[in-house]
């Protein structure tokens, strides 16, 4: 069994759930979906509640929020399939044999990354341009391109694991706000020796965060970073901390500290603009790391 794996926050699975559903119908592997909803607004609790009734369906709310890892943690935990497929709740699928390319997978594999690809269309709504721009030019990839460096293009948005190994692992849930995730989780994968391979079966990322909620997540995630790498618990792959230890190993961090703090209000506002430059967003998450570094 392959139990489908849904953490939903502030966001409408309607037409998700039902595609999926409809997927499962055509293929022999037995699944099931669940969906537990992480204390979001009134409006998304009363429309997603209409997935409660729908065969293979099990939708809980949960009282409180518990935040990325836990609620990821839970879910497998709960789940009664051998294989569990994780898929983040603000995605669509981009094929009608989605399931069907993941079911034939797990004969061979213990871990399968299907990727991530955004709408080639730009939005509409100036202020989604960034986070648009952002996945096309960093989080899109081909699964050769991502098979180069397979631990580190891992993605928690779409991907399949056994439930065995996932359960020796798991999600760290000492991150208690935004950020890296992913990345500790390909780390443990690579000391476990866990084989990841990726495949083309990408989902579309729809749920496209306002630049200004994007730039206060990133600054997170900087935190987040900041604090693992305090704890040890990442030491190398990540490519903004190796532009960090690249300034320090010449002595020219506080230099960068300068310049960024004369220039981030105007990196800031061309991030926010409807023109942003992602190079802008790089130089404000390293010097914002060389501030949390202290």
């Amino acid at each position: 069994m392959i139990s489908i794996l849904i953490p939903v926050y502030n966001y409408d699975v309607r037409a998700l759930i039902g595609e999926l559903q409809r997927q499962i119908e055509e293929v022999e592997e037995e699944c099931e979906i669940i969906c537990y909803d992480d204390a979001s607004d009134d409006q998304y609790l009363n429309l997603n509640s209409e997935i409660s009734n729908l065969p293979n369906v099990t939708y809980a709310e949960l009282e409180s929020n518990l935040g990325r890892a836990k609620i990821r943690n839970k879910l497998a935990s709960d789940a009664s399939g051998d294989y569990l497929l994780f898929l983040d709740c603000d995605v669509s699928l981009t094929s009608d044999d989605f399931i069907k390319r993941y079911a034939e997978s797990i004969e061979n594999h213990q871990i399968v990354v299907g990727g991530i690809v955004y709408t080639t269309d730009q939005p509409t709504e100036a202020q989604q341009l960034l986070r648009w721009k952002y996945g096309r030019e960093r989080e899109e990839a081909t699964a050769e391109v991502r098979s180069k460096n397979p631990y580190y293009s891992f993605l928690s948005a779409n991907f399949l694991i056994s439930k065995k190994l996932f359960m020796s692992i798991q999600f760290d849930e000492s991150i208690e706000q935004y950020g890296y995730e992913d990345i500790l989780l390909g780390n443990r994968l690579q000391e476990v020796g866990g084989a990841i391979s990726h495949i083309e079966n990408p989902v579309q990322h729809d749920g496209l965060e306002s630049a200004e909620e994007f730039i206060l997540k990133v600054g997170q995630s900087v935190q987040t970073l900041a604090v693992l790498i305090g704890e040890g618990k990442i030491i190398g792959g990540v490519r903004l901390y190796r532009a960090y230890q690249l300034l320090k190993s010449f002595g020219t961090q506080k230099l960068f500290l300068i310049y960024y703090r004369k220039s981030v209000d105007n990196w800031i506002s061309n991030l926010k603009s409807d023109n942003p430059n992602i190079r802008n967003l790089d130089m404000y998450k390293l010097g914002k790391l060389i501030e949390e570094m202290g």
